[in-house]
């Protein structure tokens, strides 16, 4: 990968490509606010409207029950109080008052508030976009691959879903990669000379903490270590370098790690002022935040690749999940990227080690952080890891990221072994079929996109093999879909002791309670019947005495795979 750091036309992508990229970006970006719009209430969004109520109102981002009368906090209260800030709930709520569904600092749960939330989201995803396609232009110094990196991200499923309703973890994703581009920036070779990389590269890094540690505390943790780690990495690097003295080496690292560590601290600063009564005691926080986020009190097995996996899951999990829900180009090229980096590595430890090679390899390394270091730490540490890799989505846009680097590492490899040309030909074609296939997977998803499956996960079928709706993004149409008359339960996660609740107080159905029977089936019950609305977390098996009604559907690699359904059951 060492010529990367150039690139000229002849191993640029081929207009094609380019108009494929832009293609995929842009309906990947349509469906994104498309989705986020007519998608239904998730897990736990009245809860964060009511945190941000009591936040507004009190103070601490946290549901009153975690208060006692004299409004400090509970010490018994058993769900964390340092888990979630407030960043990304008022960026979601700024877009719903914006779009005048609620007025600014009174936050309110309504169907209509709930779709002006989403806005919010994806507006957040596409800054992970963005910022994406600028850290591929940064390592590789090329615009057409810029927007190969953009159309990498736009064509996985997976940030596409979540960017459409994810308030916890899709804020967390675009902080940490806007961290991420600005310690690529800092690290950069030009950034030396050109104060533009520089101070962007700081504001960057300054704005990623803000986002990322104001929504889930504990995200301060990773991008400090890697605001030291990446200039530190960098200064190991050149140490070997035929460029400069040890004196000059020693200096550039020092004045490089002070602007990592100055836009962190002005992150922080940001944060006090937004969350004081969190970040004004950092010591507290980090203890407070690391622990529970590692330890969440959370016990449910989560149905993987057809096995039931108790929490904490086995090492296997995360691997799995990335495996069946990543296109497989992104793995595939994610892959070629990381071997890359090993060799650019191994190649450092040579006499003619040049500071580009090094900002290079440092500029990765950045990306390799994010992509791998947290989901590593989860599994060593044995954490509690659910819905899918949800909590782990910051890891999708540095995967993209890498994807583009090893596309660019495999141009490079075959042009040197190839002159004809051919080659390249069929990788172009390998590349662009792999992000048109995916994308036009998704759209038949809509709005259930992080719901997707790649072709070798589908082969032994998705229905009772892997949780799909699992956040019960159905709901709006589920609850469509359920007729008007008769009770309604809604079944949920096991070990809820079998207990069913009326769907109208359940958060994910309460919105769309008038909505309920628009568009439903004729159906009646029988003399103390009832309908059980029930998401698909568990497989799809009929409950005892109750029959199939309805369903929500979607195709997806010629199986009808089942998002949620509509049960007739006896009394």
């Amino acid at each position: 990968m060492k010529e990367s750091t150039s690139v000229g036309a002849t191993g640029a992508p081929p207009r094609i490509l380019i108009w494929i990229s832009g293609l995929v970006t842009v309906a990947g970006l349509v469906m994104m606010f498309v989705g986020a719009w007519n998608v239904g209430a998730t897990w736990d969004e009245r809860t964060h409207v009511i945190m941000l109520q009591t936040f507004l109102e009190q103070g601490w981002n946290v549901t009153p029950d975690a208060l006692l009368p004299d409004g400090t906090i509970d010490p018994n209260f058993i769900w964390g109080v340092y888990v979630y800030g407030p960043v990304g709930e008022l960026v979601a709520h700024a877009s719903s008052a914006l779009l005048g569904l609620e007025s600014w600092g009174e936050p309110i749960y309504t169907a209509a508030s709930t779709s002006g939330r989403h806005v919010g989201i994806a507006l957040m995803g596409l800054l992970g976009v963005v910022a994406t396609a600028l850290i591929v232009q940064l390592i590789l110094n090329s615009w057409k691959y810029a927007l190969l990196g953009a159309a990498l991200l736009a064509s996985i499923p997976l940030w596409i879903g979540h960017s459409m309703f994810n308030i916890k973890d899709l804020p967390v994703a675009t902080g940490y990669t806007i961290g991420t581009l600005g310690l690529v920036a800092l690290v950069h070779p030009r950034s030396r000379v050109r104060r533009r990389i520089r101070w962007g590269g700081a504001s960057a890094l300054a704005l990623g903490a803000v986002l990322a540690s104001g929504t889930r505390e504990a995200m301060g943790a990773p991008l400090a270590a890697a605001a030291v780690g990446v200039p530190l990495a960098l200064f190991i690097l050149r140490i070997r370098s035929t460029e400069g003295d040890a004196a000059t080496n020693a200096r550039d690292a020092l004045s490089r790690s002070l602007w990592s560590v100055g836009a962190l601290v002005v992150g922080y600063l940001g944060l006090v002022a937004i969350y004081p009564k969190a970040f004004a005691d950092p010591i507290n926080l980090a203890w407070q935040a690391l622990v529970v986020s590692a330890r969440f009190p959370f016990d449910e097995p989560v149905l993987t690749a057809g096995m039931w996996l108790d929490q904490p899951p086995p090492w296997s999990y995360l691997p799995l999940w990335f495996g069946a829900q990543l296109p497989l180009l992104i793995s595939a090229f994610a892959l070629v990227a990381v071997i890359g980096w090993v060799m650019l590595v191994v190649r450092s430890f040579r006499p003619t080690q040049t500071w580009l090679a090094a900002g290079e390899t440092a500029m990765i390394f950045a990306v390799l952080l994010q992509a791998f270091m947290m989901p590593v730490l989860g599994v060593l540490l044995r954490s509690n890891m659910y819905d899918a890799q949800r909590q782990f989505l910051f890891s999708v846009p540095a995967l993209a990221v890498l994807a583009a680097l090893g596309i660019r590492q495999a141009v490079a490899w075959i042009r040197s072994k190839d002159a004809s040309e051919w080659g390249t030909r069929m990788l172009w074609l390998i590349v662009g079929v792999g992000l048109v296939v995916p994308t036009i997977g998704q759209a038949f998803l809509m709005p259930y996109n992080y719901t997707y499956f790649n072709p070798v996960a589908a082969m032994g079928g998705i229905n009772d093999r892997w949780a799909t709706d699992y956040w019960r993004a159905s709901s709006n149409e589920l609850m469509r879909r359920t007729p008007s008359e008769g009770p309604e339960y809604c079944a949920f996660e096991s070990g809820r002791k079998g207990e069913l609740s009326p769907c109208s107080v359940e958060q994910m159905f309460e919105p769309y309670v008038a909505q309920r029977g628009r568009d439903a089936r004729d159906g009646t019950l029988d003399e103390g019947g009832y309908w059980l609305i029930r998401e698909n977390k568990s497989g799809t098996q009929e409950p005892a005495d109750c029959e199939l009604f309805d369903s929500v559907t979607r195709p997806l690699w010629g199986e009808e795979m089942v998002i949620g359904q509509i049960f007739r059951c006896s009394p």
